[in-house]
């Protein structure tokens, strides 16, 4: 039986995601105007890790962003992701 686990963060970086097991879901809040180029704001989003997150075929990533963060209709979004992730973690388990 392969263990699942569904982790959230905020952003602390890959490294975290690195020794998550093998079917993991992964939801990472981003900062969508945190983007600096030497040292100066750029107003853009923050791609620090996404590629290297992307690229990890073995989780399940998901972004969401930190400026909508607990309204109404990000909270209902990530509800609804959760359950989902919860969703294909039974039905793999008990395939």
């Amino acid at each position: 039986m392969v263990a699942h686990i569904l982790y959230y963060f905020y952003f602390p970086g890959a490294v975290t995601g690195m020794f998550m097991p093998r079917g993991s879901s992964l939801i990472v809040y981003y900062d969508e105007t945190g983007s600096l180029i030497r040292n100066r704001n750029t107003k853009e989003p923050a791609m620090l890790d996404w590629d290297i997150l992307n690229s990890m075929s073995y989780l399940r990533t998901h972004w969401m962003p930190t400026q909508t963060m607990g309204t109404p209709g990000d909270n209902l979004a990530l509800l609804h992701l959760i359950q989902h992730e919860l969703d294909i973690i039974e039905s793999e388990s008990f395939s």
